[in-house]
């Protein structure tokens, strides 16, 4: 963990194998979750008091982002989100984020 942490550090920007996340996941707790429903999950996850967006690439990795705050990372995750939901539009199909 601590190799991650430095390698965030030096660059804000980590890529590292799917089959790692359950690992990373386990070693930091998890503040916020959105299921993408097309690129699997996006989380703000917090690692020894490092504010962390982590993300599923196009390439089926892993992408962590370092972000120097809480607010920083919401709003991100917010744009990311906006993105995807305009890729629903896009088919026509809509996203059910509740059973009503």
């Amino acid at each position: 963990m601590n190799t991650l942490i430095e390698s965030l550090s030096e660059s804000k920007k980590v890529y590292f194998p799917v089959k790692e996340l359950d690992s990373i996941l386990s070693e930091s707790e998890i503040l916020f979750e959105h299921n993408t429903l097309i690129s699997d999950f996006i989380r703000i996850i917090k690692i020894d008091d490092r504010i962390i967006v982590q993300e599923k690439t196009d390439k089926n990795e892993i992408a962590l982002h370092l972000f120097e705050n809480l607010q920083e990372a919401e709003k991100f995750v917010n744009e990311r989100v906006d993105i995807y939901e305009k890729m629903w539009d896009g088919c026509g199909c809509k996203i059910r984020y509740y059973n009503d």
